[in-house]
């Protein structure tokens, strides 16, 4: 909602931050931000681990692949969100 903030302070701060987003550093940055979905959502089932639940092997798998998953779903949706705003 960075944009946001952008938006509201005026209309050539958005259009240099619109610029930004539109190059190709900036898809590059925005890659990095869609990729990192997949350690956020590793690091959210560290505590369910750590309570001693998920060490069977079926239990990892599937835990494993929920995870891949969640980060390609999240992946998606931000990368779609992000072609509404451009």
């Amino acid at each position: 909602m960075i944009w946001l903030v952008y938006a509201s302070a005026s209309p050539g701060t958005y259009a240099l931050f619109q610029s930004f987003n539109t190059s190709i550093l900036g898809r590059i940055v925005l890659g990095g931000w869609l990729f990192s979905a997949f350690y956020t959502c590793a690091t959210a089932s560290a505590p369910v681990l750590g309570c001693g639940y998920g060490f069977e092997l079926k239990d990892a798998y599937r835990s494993g692949w929920i995870v891949v998953a969640v980060s390609l779903v999240a992946t998606i949706v931000s990368w779609i969100a992000g072609l509404r705003l451009v």
